[in-house]
């Protein structure tokens, strides 16, 4: 077998072995694609080219859908803390005239809103003729009295008083500041010729009794 070493000697020994049949041997060997298991060779298997061909292009984008409805609207929140107190408001009325019985009878009145009031009054009254009279005199927010005075008119015809008063209470609704007046033990006839009620609204009330 040592004439196999030189290159001439093997190639005729190549030929010799293809022609009886030993390509066809070799040739046996050999896979086809169809043969192949379908997902069974690894991407790193793959040319470099065959990985890009691959890849699908890029998808266009998306147009945007429309718009959903409005969603309910969620809870209410909690209340927030009180606003600072507005500024004050003032009322004021002057009345004149107004001749008193026994009978409590209002001199003055002042319409008003809702709302938390400081209120003074004044009245004067005047013996109209001989004689001595006691007169009262109350201050009414609304239907509450809020304060009471009395003064003595005596013996004249040019005796006049003031009675001044002054009180605090609430109106729940729209309602009147009043003056009632009466004359007490009359001995004779008492006007009152002018008053005058005047109200401030107030953020809030604080009474003191010392």
């Amino acid at each position: 077998m040592k004439f196999l070493k030189h290159p001439a000697t093997a190639i005729a020994a190549l030929a010799l072995f293809v022609a009886l049949g030993g390509g066809a041997a070799w040739a046996s060997t050999l896979i086809s694609g169809s043969q192949i298991k379908n997902h069974s060779i690894a991407a790193k298997k793959l040319t470099k080219s065959a990985i890009k061909s691959l890849r699908g292009q890029r998808g266009t984008t998306g147009v945007t859908g429309a718009t959903g409805a409005t969603g309910a609207n969620g809870a209410t929140g909690p209340t927030g803390p009180p606003g600072p107190i507005g500024p004050s408001n003032g009322f004021l009325n002057y009345h004149l005239g107004g001749t008193l019985s026994q009978d409590p009878t209002t001199v003055n009145t002042l319409p008003l809103p809702a709302g938390n009031y400081m209120v003074t009054a004044v009245a004067e009254p005047v013996q109209a003729s001989l004689g001595t009279s006691q007169v009262i005199c109350e201050l009414f927010l609304d239907t509450t009295q809020i304060d009471l005075k009395q003064t003595q008119l005596v013996n004249g015809s040019t005796s006049f008083a003031d009675i001044s008063m002054i009180g605090m209470g609430t109106l729940a609704s729209a309602g009147d500041a009043t003056i009632q007046c009466f004359q007490a033990g009359p001995t004779g006839t008492v006007h009152v010729t002018d008053s005058t009620l005047a109200a401030v609204k107030l953020g809030s009330l604080s009474v003191t009794n010392n």
